[in-house]
Order: structure tokens, then C-alpha cells, then sequence
């Protein structure tokens, strides 16, 4: 039999932010300034609601 293993979504996520800090602070360091660009086809309330989201995250 396997062993069940719980993962954290919180945790993978936090994990994921903080490498990405690590690398956008290096590329900050070079002059260089790292952004996020989307593209939104259509006005679905819930793919706007996501979108603004992730700006705000990073």
C-alpha cells in the first residue's frame, strides 16, 4: 500500500513567490525590470477578476 502524502497548495505557492522575488530582485540589480503582460479576449467577469489578481500578486 502507498503512502497518502498531503500537499499544501499554501505552501507551494508562498515556495513559488519567493524563488520568483529572488530572480526579479537579480534582474532588478542589472537595470533590467521584469513585467507581466495579458491578454483578455472578451469580457468574462471571472478571467478579469483572475488577471487582476496576478497583478496585483507580483
Amino acid at each position: 500500500m502507498s503512502d497518502t502524502v498531503i500537499l499544501s497548495g499554501l505552501e507551494a505557492s508562498n515556495a513559488l513567490y519567493d524563488s520568483l522575488h529572488t530572480r526579479i530582485d537579480a534582474l532588478k540589480s542589472k537595470q533590467v525590470t521584469p513585467g507581466l503582460a495579458a491578454i483578455l479576449v472578451g469580457e468574462n467577469p471571472a478571467s478579469q477578476i483572475y488577471i487582476r489578481n496576478k497583478t496585483k500578486k507580483i
